[in-house]
């Protein structure tokens, strides 16, 4: 399980942007994983 996790260390003061932009590159990441 190790190999297929992925930790996104979050902070209080990240805004909503930010989160958004952890979103999109763990969504860009696991669809080339997933292929």
């Amino acid at each position: 399980m190790t190999h297929r996790t992925i930790s996104f260390f979050t902070h209080p003061v990240y805004s909503d942007k930010h989160m958004k932009a952890y979103v999109d590159a763990f969504v860009k990441v696991a669809n080339a994983y997933m292929k």
